[in-house]
């Protein structure tokens, strides 16, 4: 029985559950075959010398966690395989005439209706004729009187289902970084910080996705230069056909209205008169007509997207049609769409340097300090380097809520410790220590007692072990003592009388205040003589 199933805490963040054992114990994810169950523990460097060579990935990660001045007392390795194309075969049990056939791949159906003196081989002619003018990542190959659907990408599955009257059989799983790490949570689960040896966007944002679902923090590292770019918004405004007389052009910038450019002379004027009125809005640096029939937005402001919608043309003897599209994504890196998606349990940090191992080093010193008890910020590591970052590009970083390790006054020390959506990781450790403890003791006073009668005295042992938890945050520094944390119970002459058959306490709460930590400091002073 899981303890949800007696206790069930839910804390919520104005600014998750894990096991007492292995709270901060970090995992590396590996691609190998050095042993051959799914995980294994480690005490020492020594011991995972003992099965991996000094060059594996795997090896660095756990030398950066065990290098620390103050390290985890044990660490554990997960084996997992590469990524593979998923792969189902399609076959055409029943044949008939004027029938439709229809597949359904990512939720798109594809379909081919039958015609007179119908086989098996036509209809998947059809079907395959159907699938290739569509958009979903995968391809097919005719095999005569049935076919197969392959994913495009290694590692990126897809869904399919069928009507009756055709059959689909799997003959190749989707093998992913996710799959893969779900086979390893089925062994041993207990481990609270996960790294990746690959630092591939593909997998690095595949894993992110899963471990939002976790309770658990992702230590990503990348090295794609992008992050630390500050790129503009690029786009393209292209129309079929010139502008007419009598036309009219209206369209949104991030959602508001731009002037309404009317026709003026002729095509090139007007043209112009559209650019200008488009660079006039804040969030454009510069719009201008870069062949006869096209206008290139630049954004303003570097990392932000900008939206140009609306766009009508109307009045005059035609009107254009017309097409919008970016051409350089100021989005389009690991950090960017880690932060769009508003991670709360990945934190990416960048290095320049792909011999650095700054996300296990850096949890390796944290780990095992108590949740709550430091800012992941301003922290000193040992074994690696810091980059020599411009100010420019650590702003960058920093702007996609990924963290940097640099020298600052002569110090190398860790910047933001923030996850994805910005958030402090000491805000979400801190919260799933206090959710853990929470639902550990609640069940335990439950499981250790006889009876807790539902009564304002069963209701005070309640609020005392809330109380007790809620001090101990304060101890290690998750909430503020002042103010005080508050526990409330509801009157038992207002619980429903069904909660009381059903044994079910509800509505009890309490309040705190996050103790937070101080990042930046600002001083103004007064000298006279």
């Amino acid at each position: 029985m899981a303890i949800n199933e007696v206790v069930k805490v839910n804390i919520s963040r104005d600014s998750v559950r894990v096991t007492q054992k292995g709270f901060g114990i970090p995992l590396i994810l590996g691609q190998h075959t050095r042993f051959p169950e799914r995980i294994r523990e480690y005490g020492s460097i020594e011991a995972v010398g003992a099965d991996f060579e000094a060059a594996d990935p795997e090896y660095k990660k756990a030398q950066a966690l065990f290098s620390q001045r103050i390290n985890p007392e044990r660490i554990k390795i997960g084996r997992r395989a590469s990524n593979a194309k998923q792969k189902v075969k399609i076959t055409v049990p029943t044949v008939s005439d004027s029938t439709t056939y229809t597949l359904q791949i990512n939720g798109i159906d594809f379909e081919f209706v039958s015609g007179v003196s119908a086989s098996a081989a036509s209809i998947v002619d059809g079907l395959i004729a159907a699938i290739s003018v569509g958009t979903e990542p995968v391809s097919t190959t005719d095999n005569g009187d049935d076919f197969d659907i392959e994913a495009s990408v290694a590692g990126e599955g897809f869904s399919v289902a069928s009507t009756a009257n055709l059959a689909v059989t799997q003959t190749a799983e989707n093998v992913n970084i996710v799959t893969e790490l779900q086979a390893v949570q089925a062994a041993d689960n207990d481990w609270y910080f996960v790294h990746s040896t690959s630092k591939t966007s593909f997998d690095i944002l595949q894993l992110a996705a899963h471990i939002e679902t976790q309770k658990k923090l992702f230590f990503a590292l990348t090295h794609d230069i992008a992050v630390k770019a500050s790129i503009p918004h690029r786009l393209t405004i292209s129309l079929d056909a010139d502008l007419v007389s009598g036309n009219t052009i209206d369209l949104t910038v991030n959602g508001i209205a731009v002037p309404q450019v009317v026709f003026s002379t002729d095509h090139d004027t007007t043209m112009g008169l559209l650019a200008q009125a488009i660079q006039d809005h804040s969030a454009v640096t510069e719009a201008t007509v870069t062949a006869p029939r096209i206008i290139t937005v630049t954004g303003a402001v570097p990392g932000e997207l900008i939206t140009i919608a609306d766009l009508i043309i109307s009045g005059g003897a035609s009107q254009a049609g017309t097409a919008i599209e970016t051409t350089q994504d100021p989005t389009d890196n690991v950090a960017d769409r880690l932060k769009l998606k508003n991670y709360d349990r990945t934190a990416l940090i960048y290095t320049d340097d792909t011999d650095n191992d700054i996300d296990a080093a850096w949890v390796g010193l944290n780990a095992p300090e108590d949740p709550g008890s430091l800012t992941w910020a301003f922290k000193e590591l040992s074994g690696v380097s810091p980059d020599a970052l411009t100010d420019t590009e650590k702003a960058a970083v920093q702007k996609k809520h990924a963290n940097t390790y640099t020298e600052v006054a002569g110090i190398s020390i860790t910047q933001n410790g923030v996850v994805a959506s910005g958030e402090y990781i000491d805000i979400i450790r801190g919260t799933d220590f206090i959710q853990a403890r929470l639902e550990e003791r609640l069940f335990t006073a439950i499981a250790a007692s006889k009876k807790i009668p539902y009564t304002a005295q069963g209701q005070d042992i309640f609020r005392s072990v809330v109380k007790g938890v809620l001090q101990l945050g304060i101890d290690q520094g998750v909430f503020s003592a002042v103010p005080e944390p508050t526990v409330t119970v509801p009157e038992i002459s207002t619980i429903p009388a069904a909660d009381k058959k059903n044994r079910v306490l509800k509505d009890l709460t309490f309040q705190a205040v996050y103790a937070g930590a101080v990042h930046k400091i600002e001083v103004q002073g007064n000298i006279s003589v």
